[in-house]
């Protein structure tokens, strides 16, 4: 490697002077939130959706399951005491689809759950995006239906990413490789997105994405240069209240994009500058995989400040690893951040890391976790967490199932003032049964 990397101990995150004045929160140990065998149509396809409403207290957690006609349906677990009990998950009927999967969550500042998932019930994959108003229990988009399609064209739309800002605007961005002749001339999968710009409202006949014709793309328009593919975007509002919801510059954007031989991470605000380079271009490796959160700072001499941390998975032959790098803080008027290329290195060495999971708390605190298989044994997979705020973290196995024969994969995050939060689907091989974990490591103290 070219690039050295350097020890939490050395953290170059802006991340000191956190308050830890929150109610302690408390261990939950891994349990089953699912009721019934989860059939998944692929590994990689089931995977685990979850948003905090830290306001109630609501935890929500969804994923697709597969029926015995061949049809996918995504299914939702609520908790409404952070975590220690869920109630019985329920279908959401409006989902099913041949091919459901992808879902991805955002709670808007009423209160509402929206959703959106990969859906391929037109004969290719597009995106659908609902809205909830009672926890999960119904869906309704407006008075001409339960959904509404933002991709809506004749190419593959997968790998959908929500975020709702507080103010009301809610932006999503998926990876989509219709041939359009304003915004994708030649074809080739790029990053598009949609937003819509009503505040404070989510209700029925009031949340209204811009036009179709408005689609961004987002690779291409800013490097044109580099061709495609792009994918596995990450979308996410800047979390300080902005006085013009409409400012796209306030949106950030990472994704995974070929550049030369390799994959490299590239970060991006939608209007205030130009593409970031994140990973390391001169290591021969490829990043994939990545994964973003975006936190004001805490720090007395921070605020007004906030800071974007990425971290991705680094694959070399037989080796994979979960790097993380934090930008510079970024104020307005927006300036271009840098990214330190003396990343962090989260995993072990001895562990081939994988899809890894990233989060941030209202007080500026960040949280990953990834799916790790040990190197030296042939023990099944587990579910790891880390600490980012603290230089000097443990990484903690929160699936803890020494002994188990089943594997812990796809992890979800979220956290609050109390906890950290991790879902993710555990799948005997032996047996193909898949079931959905839950699991809470209280943030002060344990880390």
């Amino acid at each position: 490697m070219k690039s050295k990397l350097i020890a939490l101990a050395v953290i170059i995150f802006v991340l000191a002077g956190f308050s830890t004045s929150a109610q302690i929160g408390e261990d939950i140990a891994p349990k089953q939130i699912s009721t019934s065998d989860v059939v998944c149509g692929a590994r990689g396809d089931c995977q685990v959706a979850m948003a905090i409403n830290e306001d109630d207290t609501m935890i929500y957690v969804v994923w697709p399951e597969r029926d015995a006609d061949n049809q996918n349906t995504l299914y939702i677990a609520v908790s409404n005491d952070e975590g220690r009990t869920f109630a019985e998950p329920r279908a959401i009927p409006l989902t099913t689809s041949p091919n459901t999967r992808h879902p991805d969550l955002g709670v808007a500042g009423d209160g509402s759950l929206l959703m959106v998932w990969t859906d391929d019930r037109t004969g290719n994959d597009d995106i659908l995006i609902s809205v909830s108003e009672d926890d999960g229990a119904t869906w309704k988009w407006d008075n001409d239906g339960d959904f509404f399609n933002l991709s809506n064209n004749e190419g593959d739309s997968y790998e959908p990413s929500i975020s709702v800002d507080l103010d009301g605007p809610v932006v999503v961005a998926w990876s989509d490789n219709s041939i359009d002749d304003e915004i994708n001339p030649n074809g080739g999968r790029n990053i598009f997105s949609r937003i819509t710009f009503n505040p404070g409202q989510t209700d029925s006949n009031v949340l209204e994405f811009l036009e179709a014709s408005d689609t961004l793309n987002i690779s291409r328009r800013l490097v044109s240069s580099i061709g495609p593919p792009a994918v596995a975007p990450q979308v996410r509002f800047d979390p300080r209240p902005t006085g013009d919801p409409t400012n796209l510059a306030n949106v950030f954007v990472a994704w995974e994009q070929a550049i030369s031989s390799d994959e490299e991470i590239l970060f991006h605000s939608m209007q205030a500058f130009s593409p970031v380079l994140v990973s390391d271009p001169d290591e021969f490796v490829d990043s994939n995989r990545p994964t973003m959160a975006v936190a004001e700072l805490r720090n007395p001499n921070q605020i007004g400040g906030i800071q974007a941390v990425i971290a991705w998975e680094e694959r070399s032959g037989s080796q994979s690893r979960i790097l993380s790098s934090g930008s510079t803080v970024i104020e307005r008027p927006f300036t271009l951040p840098g990214f330190s290329k003396r990343v962090l290195e989260l995993s072990d060495r001895d562990e081939f890391a994988s899809n890894p999971a990233l989060t941030a708390n209202s007080i500026g605190e960040f949280f990953i976790a990834w799916q790790s298989d040990d190197l030296t044994s042939s023990a099944p997979t587990v579910i790891k967490v880390r600490f980012l705020s603290n230089a000097f973290s443990p990484i903690i196995d929160i699936s803890e199932r020494t002994g188990a024969r089943a594997d812990a994969i796809n992890p979800a995050v979220g956290a609050d003032m109390n906890n950290v939060y991790v879902s993710w689907v555990e799948e005997d091989r032996a047996l193909n049964r898949f079931d959905i974990y839950f699991a809470a490591q209280n943030r002060i103290g344990a880390f």
